[in-house]
């Protein structure tokens, strides 16, 4: 879950280089992929603010 926090913040770096190339952001399978990954973000942010997760 702490990994998907990251790769969660590495999703901005690559929407800024996706749209400096003037390409879509996510095809549709991509879609699928960031969408779990945005969930166990979610999950892990929730897990440390409620202690269940520690670092």
């Amino acid at each position: 879950m702490l990994s998907a926090i990251l790769y969660a913040l590495g999703t901005a770096l690559f929407f800024y280089a996706r749209r400096e190339q003037k390409k879509p952001l996510f095809s549709p399978r991509e879609w699928l992929v960031f969408i779990a990954v945005v969930a166990g973000c979610l999950v892990g942010i929730y897990g440390l603010v409620t202690g269940s997760i520690t670092i």
